[in-house]
């Protein structure tokens, strides 16, 4: 697997049993058994901070974490995400796809409602704040109406 950053570079991911344990070592996150611990996938593919930290241990790099994580944008992050569920999914055993498609699936949706939760939140924010724009920009206009009247009357 391979991963592309922001700028276009390529960047070779290992997906391989030693790495897994690694990083069950490291981060605590078993992804032989995710199935077993769908709260660990929920918080992978949910938690911006948790699907960076994976990534980062994942790929080949001299980098430090934060400089690597720069060129991660949430367009590369959204894409990264969907490409490791594949390869989960791929890597693990015939008898634990269905449940790993059903956690991928469920994810997908926890995300799409925060999603929609977000949006719902920001168009009530236009709301609140709309009359108050409107009124200053009109009383602005306003103002400059007046000021060239006086400046063309005078």
């Amino acid at each position: 697997m391979k991963i592309k950053d922001k700028n276009g570079k390529e960047w070779p991911v290992d997906f391989d049993l030693g790495t897994l344990d690694q990083i069950k070592e490291d981060l605590g996150i078993d992804l032989l058994n995710l199935p077993l611990h769908p709260e660990q996938y929920q918080e992978i593919f949910n938690d911006t901070r948790t699907c960076c930290d994976l990534i980062y241990a994942m790929v080949e790099t001299d980098l430090e974490r934060r400089d690597f994580l720069k060129l991660i944008t949430k367009p590369v992050l959204e894409k990264i995400r969907t490409e490791l569920q594949i390869e989960l999914i791929n890597f693990s055993p015939e008898g634990q796809r269905s449940e790993l498609l059903e956690l991928a699936r469920k994810s997908g949706d926890c995300r799409k409602q925060i999603l929609q939760q977000t949006v719902s939140q920001l168009e009530q924010r236009v709301q609140e704040v709309l009359p108050e724009v409107l009124d200053q920009t009109f009383n602005e206009e306003m103002e400059k109406l007046r000021k060239r009247s006086e400046t063309s009357g005078s």
